[in-house]
Order: C-alpha cells, then sequence, then structure tokens
C-alpha cells in the first residue's frame, strides 16, 4: 500500500519562506556594504545648537551663540569663550581666528587669546585669516575696501572694491610666502562677469583674469596650482593666474566639489551629485593625482567627506567607511540619528547634527 506523503503546515512553510527572504535580504545587502556592520566610536554631546555656525578648528569646535564665541574641545569641554558681541561673524584657519560684529574687527589665536582688535571706518563684510595676516572687506556689498592687516597690526594694504560684488577671498602660501586671492562679480557691464585677482600683502596685485558668466563657487591652492571651481570644471593657474597648458580642465557638470584634503603629498577632491532626490546621494566621485573615479554607496546618504585614510559617508544611522585605494565600503553603526552632517576634525572625528542637539563622534580609521 502507498503511504500518503505528509504536507507542510501552511504556518511552517510560511516561517520558512519569511527565514530564506531575510537571509536573501542580507546576503544582497553584505555583497553591497563588502561588511556586516559595525559600531563607531563614542558620541560626545556638545552645547552648540546646529544653527549656530558649528565650524572645526583643528581638533576643536567653534560656535558662535549670538553674543559669544566659544571653543569646546572634542568631548564638550570649554577651551575658551570670547565675547563678540550680537550679529557677529567669524572665520577660521590655521589655528587663528577672525571675527567682527558691525565695525568692530578682532584677530584671536590657538587659545583664544585677543591678537588684535580695531574699530574700522564703516561695516565689515566679512574677513578672512592666513598664517601672517588677515583680510577684512569693509563697506556695502559692492563698494567698499579690502584691508589687509599683519600679525603686527600693521595695515600693509587697502584694496579699492568699485563696481564689483565681492564673493570672497582666503591667503594660500607659495613656499615661504602668503598671498591673497580676491573673487568677486564685475557689475559695471551689460554681461556679469567673475574676475579673479591674487595679490602679494605689501606689494602691487599680482594677476587678474576674468572667468566668465559661470559661478565659481570654490578657490583653493594645492599642487603648486591655483584651482577654480565652477558649475562645469576645475581649472588650475599658477599664483599670478596664469593658465597652466601642461594641467587639463576637469568637467565636473552634475557634480559639486564638496571636500578635499592633502594627505602626504597627496590631494584627495571628494565630489558628491549636484542634486539628489529623497534616497539621498547614492555616489560619489573621488579625484587624486591621474585617479578618478564614481564609487557607489550601499545606501543613500545625507553628507561624505574625507578623513586621514578614508572617504566616509553618512545615512541618518550608518557611517559608510572606504580606505584611500580600495573599491568597496564598510558599514558602521552610529550612535545617534543623524540629520546633518556639520564637519570633519583633523583626527578623523566627524561633528553631527540629531535634531536639535550636536556631537563629535569618533569615526573608524
Amino acid at each position: 500500500m502507498q503511504r500518503k506523503k505528509k504536507s507542510m503546515p501552511p504556518a511552517l512553510m510560511l516561517g520558512a519562506l519569511l527565514a530564506v527572504a531575510v537571509i536573501i535580504v542580507l546576503l544582497v545587502w553584505s555583497v553591497g556594504s563588502n561588511s556586516s556592520s559595525g559600531m563607531t566610536g563614542r558620541a560626545s554631546r556638545l552645547g552648540a545648537l546646529p544653527g549656530q555656525s558649528v565650524t572645526p578648528f583643528g581638533e576643536d569646535v567653534l560656535y558662535y551663540d549670538g553674543t559669544m564665541l566659544q571653543c569646546v574641545s572634542d568631548t564638550g569641554s570649554t577651551r575658551w569663550n570670547f565675547q563678540v558681541g550680537a550679529n557677529a561673524g567669524f572665520s577660521a584657519a590655521n589655528q587663528r581666528v577672525v571675527a567682527w560684529s558691525a565695525n568692530q574687527l578682532y584677530a584671536l589665536n590657538a587659545r583664544g587669546q585677543n591678537t588684535y582688535n580695531n574699530r574700522m571706518n564703516s561695516e565689515i563684510q566679512f574677513a578672512r585669516v592666513g598664517k601672517g595676516y588677515i583680510a577684512a572687506f569693509v563697506g556695502t556689498s559692492d563698494t567698499g575696501t579690502v584691508y589687509v592687516i599683519d600679525n603686527d597690526g600693521a595695515s600693509v594694504d587697502a584694496i579699492t572694491v568699485q563696481d564689483m560684488t565681492l564673493l570672497d577671498m582666503g591667503f594660500f602660501n607659495v613656499g615661504d610666502s602668503e598671498y591673497l586671492w580676491v573673487l568677486g562679480i564685475e557689475t559695471s557691464g551689460t554681461v556679469i562677469s567673475t574676475i579673479l585677482q591674487t595679490y602679494q600683502p605689501g606689494r602691487l596685485v599680482l594677476g587678474n583674469t576674468t572667468l566668465g558668466e559661470q559661478l565659481v563657487y570654490e578657490v583653493y591652492y594645492a599642487n603648486d596650482h591655483l584651482y577654480v571651481v565652477d558649475t562645469r570644471k576645475i581649472r588650475a593657474y599658477d599664483y599670478r593666474i596664469t593658465r597652466d597648458q601642461n594641467v587639463s580642465d576637469v568637467l565636473i557638470y552634475g557634480w559639486y566639489l564638496e571636500d578635499t584634503r592633502k594627505v602626504g603629498n597627496t590631494t584627495y577632491q571628494l565630489l558628491v551629485p549636484a542634486s539628489t532626490d529623497a534616497e539621498g546621494m547614492t555616489t560619489l566621485r573621488l579625484m587624486y593625482g591621474s585617479t578618478d573615479r564614481v564609487m557607489h554607496l550601499p545606501a543613500g546618504c545625507i553628507g561624505a567627506a574625507l578623513g586621514t585614510k578614508s572617504v566616509y559617508a553618512f545615512s541618518s544611522t550608518h557611517v559608510y567607511r572606504c580606505r584611500y585605494g580600495e573599491q568597496t565600503f564598510t558599514a558602521y553603526t552610529m550612535p545617534v540619528q543623524i540629520s546633518q552632517m556639520l564637519g570633519m576634525l583633523q583626527d578623523d572625528k566627524v561633528i553631527v547634527a540629531s535634531g536639535s542637539e550636536t556631537y563629535v563622534i569618533e569615526l573608524p580609521s
């Protein structure tokens, strides 16, 4: 007599199918990230709100609370504070800070000591700081003067700005010499044109060039070149703003330069998509030396940055790390849910916002 084969109970069959589905999902996720998820280091709460101009300052963090400029450690403890008044602004570089409120200008060292202060003759629009100088744009948005002041407090230059909307300026070093670049939009003509100039403090203008109608949003110095970044390409100049014919333009239409970092003798450039959908960014573009490659992320992300050894991308719950020279990302669970990535400290720690709170989180290198 033939024995009738027993069928699997429906509930047991459904459970088995669900288990198989979960295993498949996990395998797919594992292939995309090349790693099961680990954990990052600790999260240290800062006293700053996300909208208080939270800024990396070496291994510390700066923020402006409405009257005081605060400097805190990566664990949130106070390093120093300095009263700058209401409606103030600040900029930091080279372990120095320049701050301004109305027509009052301050320069501070890494310990928060006031090394220079002066009441300028008109309202300060913005200021920048270098190793040996500070530069302050004083006047209205399209008419005024850029004052360049050395570390002894002496005014070494007064650059007139007229019929030009000043966009930005900054210092860069070539060998032992320090230079200033000034970027603006000429407003006197019928066609909008972007102008870039360079100066050596205390001397005449070194270079002056018209960059055309494209919007320039970044100027930086690396590898013996002054790079100018607009919405379509990256162009290379020398410190006198002469084009280097041996360096080709890099087309970046559809991408936005998010970060640059020099590690040893190599300068890395990280680009993110110029526009994203609700999923967030799913690709990055990394350039260094002769390498230019697109990197695919395991999940949609809200921010990305360069570290000392790796590229980092951040979702609301994870950080994805890919070491320089490698191809795949490893996923790590973040200790808090992230709503915004605010900046990177020097030692592979990230400043993030989680709702109305801010934290510093130690990242795997």
